[in-house]
């Protein structure tokens, strides 16, 4: 069986450059929403590397487009080493201003997709791979004007750490990552509660990538179960 890393949120930001560091260890497969960026990274990746790169553009709050990526991987007879969770949706406001469409988009990407990725990706999983979800810091703090979006990563935060407990006799890694602040587009559509220049501070994702890369990589005596990276600013 031939292994391969799966990111979703793939596109851009964060997820963009952690598909461009594991394109370099295993083959590929990236998911995300947009077709036409997504493609674009592809082709980007696959100029930098011989191993394999898949693309599924789609919603991973859809389980019919779920099911169709993972029955695709098997039927190309993959392993996953690694999963790596990254795709998520900020809307922030005033609790008194949430709608319907807020918390669907928020929890739609950033809880629901998490659990339909997941749960289909295990039974492709190598005995020893590992899980790694992107939660945010605001899966371990409550923010204000941030309601919907605490409640989506402390869900996902849930979700992860039932399933520590389901698979405690597996050789499963399962690791939680926790950032601040990062320098990308997700703050184009939210300029009302972060502007420019203050986003401009955050983290680099570059940068951030690499951490998460060397951390999440695996180790010959250790595994790290947690990371909690802060901004400097």
């Amino acid at each position: 069986m031939k292994e391969i890393s799966v990111i979703t949120g793939a596109s851009k930001g964060l997820g963009k450059e952690l598909a461009f560091l594991f394109a370099q260890k295993t083959n590929l497969c990236l998911i995300a929403r947009n077709q036409t960026e997504l493609e674009k990274v592809k082709k980007d990746i696959s100029k930098t590397t011989n191993n394999q790169v898949m693309a599924f553009a789609g919603d991973i709050s859809n389980e019919n487009f779920v099911k169709t990526v993972f029955d695709k991987l098997k039927q190309n007879k993959f392993k996953i080493g690694m999963l790596i969770n990254n795709a998520g949706v900020g809307r922030f406001c005033k609790v008194t201003e949430n709608t319907r469409k807020i918390i669907d988009e928020v929890l739609s990407a950033s809880l629901i997709g998490t659990i339909l990725i997941t749960s289909n990706a295990l039974p492709l999983m190598k005995e020893d791979g590992t899980i790694a979800t992107v939660m945010s810091t605001a899966g371990i703090q409550g923010n204000a004007n941030e309601t919907a979006y605490c409640a989506g990563k402390w869900g996902a935060r849930g979700f992860m750490e039932a399933l520590k407990k389901e698979m405690s006799n597996t050789k499963l890694k399962l690791i939680n990552i926790f950032p601040g602040g990062i320098d990308t587009t997700f703050w184009t559509e939210n300029r009302h509660y972060v502007s420019k220049e203050k986003s401009n501070t955050f983290m680099n994702p570059k940068e951030l990538a690499q951490v998460i890369f060397e951390n999440i990589s695996d180790k010959n005596t250790l595994c790290v179960k947690e990371l909690i990276i802060e901004r400097l600013k």
